[in-house]
């Protein structure tokens, strides 16, 4: 399977499905938990939207600490 094949396979999964597999992969529970957190409303299509409703010191705020939120509920997880 080439990386191409792969990438297309994992974008059709479902949100349970990439955890599943990229926990089977070895990555951990915090970081995943970020990762999903945080691909939503992260994404560069999501931002591009965003950027035509907010100024650009509210978009980079909210960018700021969604990335924050994700890292530290990761860090969280991680702990308990």
């Amino acid at each position: 399977m080439t990386a191409d094949q792969f990438l297309h396979e994992f974008r059709a999964l479902s949100p349970e499905d990439r955890k599943r597999v990229m926990m089977a992969k070895g990555m951990g529970g915090g970081a995943t938990l970020a990762y999903l957190l945080g691909g939503p409303g992260l994404s560069l299509p999501s931002i591009a939207m965003l950027s035509g409703v907010f100024k650009p010191r509210v978009l980079a705020l909210y960018v700021g600490l969604s990335f924050v939120g994700c890292v530290i509920a990761g860090y969280l997880f991680n702990l308990f």
